[in-house]
């Protein structure tokens, strides 16, 4: 079974991951796991939740990861426990220690006036040292790097070769090369490939402008998140909705 986790580690991809490789572990039919991965990290409880469930799989079934554009933060994270990292020569990996420790249920938009309209981007992640040293050690537990600890800490990101030399990964492959090294582990001559996806969910909000140039909701939500608006470069006027 392939599991592919692509973009930012959210509530409802980590969902899904550890779904299918519950499914890995309790279907007699799989006997390996290949997770393909291309993500810069995200919230730290859930790259903490697909870490422990991909450790979990490991236990019971080679699991190989495949790096594609990037396996940084809590993407890295995720395949840290698994027997072999493979990675394209271009893929970025690394970045250990740093990953979101902001609340899954906070989300901050930014909104920005530009000649071609508005814009929205994500804020950078904060940093918790707490979550750095539990992430640290967790590789440090599983990888047998050329590194020391302090430049380990420095949450640098490596490119396809040099994250071979230093450890961070075993080999510059592909996940067709991924996926042969998980079934000589598991003792296949002949078998089926199955892909799995775990993408995060997408919503559509909609936003209005008022006379005075305050942006809200333009209907009432449902939603748990809460949104930070900022209006103007500078910002004009800050507003927040609290849907909680």
């Amino acid at each position: 079974m392939v599991v592919s986790v692509g973009s930012s580690i959210s509530g409802s991809s980590v969902d899904e991951a550890v779904a299918h490789l519950r499914d890995a572990r309790t279907n007699d039919s799989i006997e390996a796991v290949v997770l393909s991965v291309d993500s810069p990290g995200g919230s730290a409880a859930q790259s903490e939740r697909l870490y422990m469930a991909v450790e979990r799989t490991a236990a019971v079934m080679p699991v190989v990861s495949s790096v594609q554009g990037m396996a940084a933060s809590g993407g890295y994270y995720a395949v840290a426990p698994t027997d072999r990292i493979f990675t394209l020569p271009a893929a970025e990996v690394g970045s250990v220690g740093v990953i979101a420790t902001a609340p899954a249920d906070t989300l901050q938009l930014h909104q920005e006036r530009s000649g071609q309209g508005v814009r929205t981007r994500g804020p950078d992640p904060p940093r918790g040292r707490g979550a750095q040293s539990a992430f640290v050690e967790s590789v440090l537990k599983h990888r047998e790097l050329n590194m020391s600890r302090t430049e380990l800490e420095h949450a640098k990101t490596y490119i396809g070769m040099r994250a071979v030399e230093n450890g961070l990964v075993d080999e510059i492959g592909t996940t067709a090369d991924a996926v042969d090294y998980a079934a000589n582990e598991a003792g296949l001559d002949s078998y089926d490939v199955t892909r799995r996806d775990a993408s995060p969910s997408m919503g559509l909000l909609l936003f209005e402008e008022t006379a005075n140039g305050t942006v809200v909701l333009a209907e009432p939500t449902d939603s748990p998140y809460r949104y930070y608006m900022t209006v103007g470069e500078p910002a004009d006027e800050v507003v927040i909705y609290n849907a909680s």
